[in-house]
């Protein structure tokens, strides 16, 4: 799958296209999963976790490629009648570059795969960019936790109905 891109160039905003290949990750795949979650967060996933998700029959965790680089990923999982996203990834690197934006693409086209009516997620109240992306895309806010983060950063709760 490639996607456009925007860049500003002496205050023009040029199109073009860089490809930016997204799939579902393999369980050998776990270390390039781990390499984004440690360059994209300072408090990231264990290796047993990612191996975890990548072996649940309910996970998917979705890799995107810049070209060759790993740049980043995107996690959900499956319940009863509903999927949670769990995690989108981007190396410092590869932000504001809309692979964010694709992989959360593909996280709600799987949603809809499986059949499921919703898309949950949970987000530091702290991260605008993040949450700016979940509006954008339709997600409402739907409660927050509390002290949730490090005992002194709420969770703002989300949800997109499909």
């Amino acid at each position: 799958m490639s996607h456009i891109r925007y860049r500003k160039i002496a205050g023009f905003q040029i199109n073009f296209m860089i490809p930016v290949t997204i799939c579902p990750a393999r369980p050998e795949d776990a270390e390039t999963v781990r390499t984004i979650e440690s360059a994209a967060f300072v408090h990231g996933w264990a290796a047993g976790q990612i191996r975890e998700e990548l072996d649940h029959p309910d996970a998917v965790i979705f890799l995107a490629f810049d070209g060759d680089r790993a740049a980043g990923f995107s996690s959900a999982r499956k319940s009863l009648d509903f999927a949670e996203l769990f995690r989108i990834a981007v190396i410092p690197e590869a932000r504001h570059h809309h692979i964010g934006s694709a992989l959360l693409d593909e996280v709600i086209a799987w949603t809809k795969q499986q059949g499921l009516p919703s898309l949950l997620l949970e987000v530091r109240e702290d991260n605008a960019a993040a949450i700016g992306l979940y509006g954008k895309k339709g997600f409402r806010e739907t409660g927050r936790r509390k002290n949730y983060y490090d005992g002194n950063t709420a969770a703002v709760l989300m949800e997109l109905s499909l």
